[in-house]
C-alpha cells in the first residue's frame, strides 16, 4: 500500500512556502514605499495647485473689480504686434580699416620748417 501513495517531503516543501512567503512580503513593502512616494508627490503637486489657483484669483479679482482696465487689456490681446525690425549687422571690414591721422595745420609744422 505504501507504494501506491506519493511520498511528500513536508519538511522542504515548508521551507519553500517560508522563502517565498519572505519574498512576497519584501516586495509587498517595496511597493508600499513606492506607493507613499507617490501619494507625497501628489500631496506635493496638489498643494502647489491650489497656491497657484489662489494667486490666479486674486488677480482675476483686480481684473473684475477694475472692469475699465480690463478691456483696455482685452483689447490689446487681439492686436498683433508687428515683429521687430531685424538688427543690422556692423561691417567688420570697415572698422577695421583705420584712416591716417593728419597733423593740424598751422602751429606745429610751420616752426619746424622756418
Amino acid at each position: 500500500m505504501s507504494s501506491a501513495a506519493p511520498v511528500v517531503d513536508w519538511k522542504k516543501k515548508y521551507k519553500d512556502l517560508k522563502k517565498r512567503a519572505k519574498t512576497l512580503i519584501f516586495e509587498q513593502e517595496c511597493l508600499q514605499q513606492e506607493v507613499e512616494k507617490g501619494q507625497q508627490k501628489i500631496l506635493k503637486i496638489q498643494r502647489d495647485n491650489s497656491f497657484l489657483l489662489e494667486r490666479l484669483s486674486q488677480y482675476e479679482q483686480v481684473l473684475v473689480d477694475d472692469p475699465h482696465d480690463f478691456d483696455a487689456t482685452d483689447s490689446s490681446d487681439n492686436e498683433v504686434e508687428p515683429p521687430p525690425p531685424p538688427k543690422k549687422k556692423k561691417n567688420l571690414q570697415s572698422s577695421s580699416v583705420k584712416t591716417p591721422k593728419v597733423p593740424p595745420a598751422g602751429g606745429d609744422t610751420q616752426q619746424q620748417q622756418v
